[in-house]
């Protein structure tokens, strides 16, 4: 198991262009409806495992070279497969540390004061959680967020924009928040920002967590959407 120029270009290449045909599934509604987030979930982390795994096993050296398809011919007569020079880890190690002093610090001071917020004491939020049995649910009005968001890492913090809310906005708003706090879905943000920052040279990264976020969303809507549903045919 080595890295290689050639392997670096393979994880490049390849994890970008299933980052990108994920990208494009996932923004099609009749996909998601027939098939569901899971399948694309799972093919989304392989995704990411192959865009930040660049190294060359013995097996994939000998799959490449059976597939003698034109554009594996190419990278190979363009790089082959030498070990990359101590200088492609300098800028790698050095572009990563920069990423994080300028990400995690920006980060650090948001949870900081996502966690320092008084949280509402709204009757129709606390009706809300009584009526759910959310106990312990963080929620939070605040002038510096411009959507419903969740910030945290293990007991996330639901902001909500300090705007007035008619009641069934509110309760469809925190139900899809409540999704993403139901599968901490702010830790997974975190992770997904951290690989986007160590993996800085792989934009197919970057596309992952898109697609990520997506899925994430999408799943909010159909938990909202169900829960909504389930309530009205229970009062029925």
């Amino acid at each position: 198991m080595t890295v290689t120029i050639h392997s670096i270009f393979n994880s490049i290449l390849w994890g970008g262009l299933m980052a990108v045909g994920l990208s494009a599934l996932s923004r099609s509604r009749l996909f998601l409806c027939r098939f569901g987030v899971t399948p694309l979930a799972v093919l989304t982390a392989a995704a990411l495992a192959r865009c930040c795994l660049p190294v060359e096993l013995r097996v994939t050296k000998e799959v490449g070279a059976a597939t003698l398809n034109r554009l594996h011919r190419m990278i190979d007569r363009a790089a082959g497969s030498p070990l990359p020079e101590l200088w492609f880890f300098e800028i790698w190690l050095m572009g990563a540390i920069i990423g994080l002093v300028l990400w995690f610090p920006q980060y650090a001071v948001r949870l900081w004061r996502a966690r320092n917020l008084p949280l509402t004491a709204d009757g129709r939020i606390q009706k809300f959680c009584r009526k759910n049995g959310l106990n312990g649910l963080r929620i939070a009005f605040t002038t510096k967020v411009f959507t419903p968001c969740v910030i945290g890492l293990w007991r996330e913090t639901i902001l909500l924009p300090d705007t007035s809310y008619t009641h069934k906005q509110l309760e469809y708003i925190l139900r899809h928040e409540y999704a993403h706090v139901r599968h901490h879905d702010g830790l997974l943000d975190f992770a997904l920002c951290l690989i986007c920052v160590l993996f800085w040279w792989n934009p197919g990264v970057l596309i992952c967590r898109a697609v990520a976020v997506r899925l994430c969303d999408h799943y909010g809507e159909n938990y909202s959407a169900s829960s909504s549903s389930t309530r009205k045919s229970s009062e029925t």
